[in-house]
């Protein structure tokens, strides 16, 4: 098993926190904002951790999206999700999901499962368009705060041939940044 360390300019995150019942909330515009800190690096680090924690083969592929996600109510979740190409050219996405040891209701890590699949051919072509838009790496965005009850917080990284950028944001993200984090979760 080879395990992969993933350098901060190659990845892609999104924290998000749940709640019981979903609340509207407003979508963010990504030109509105400015680019996060490195506590968005420390984010995706962390996400990646849980790969080697249970001991679970990352994929060799360099990705081009990677995202944590975090959960937390009362108790706190959080997911790796990787999307890459394969050697023939395939995209494919894989994820890891773990319990967190903190959370009102105190727990330790445990692996809550991990799989990996290819994406959908039509969602294939959509990515690649999104991917090749000029636009997703022209956006900023900013972080509102911490993840919380009824609220979402993302951070999100791409790299690929047309572009880099990281994007943080509270709630939901509108526009073509929303769109590639919609199909990198789809797994």
């Amino acid at each position: 098993m080879q395990i992969v360390r993933l350098i901060p300019c190659t990845l892609f995150v999104a924290l998000a926190s749940c709640q019981a019942t979903p609340a509207p909330i407003a979508p963010i515009v990504a030109q509105d904002a400015v680019l996060p800190d490195a506590e968005a690096i420390a984010e995706i680090e962390r996400g990646l951790e849980i790969w080697a924690r249970f001991n679970v083969e990352m994929p060799t592929e360099q990705p081009v999206i990677v995202i944590t996600s975090t959960e937390a109510h009362h108790i706190s979740r959080t997911a790796s999700t990787l999307a890459w190409q394969d050697g023939d050219g395939l995209w494919q996405l894989a994820q890891i999901r773990q319990l967190d040891p903190w959370g009102s209701i105190r727990t330790e890590y445990e692996l809550l499962g991990h799989d990996s699949q290819m994406l959908d051919t039509a969602l294939v072509e959509r990515l690649e368009a999104l991917l090749q838009s000029a636009s997703v790496y022209d956006a900023y965005l900013d972080r509102t705060g911490t993840p919380a009850t009824e609220t979402s917080y993302h951070t999100m990284q791409i790299i690929s041939d047309h572009g880099q950028i990281t994007l943080d944001w509270g709630g939901l993200l509108a526009g073509p940044e929303g769109e590639i984090a919609d199909i990198v979760l789809s797994i």
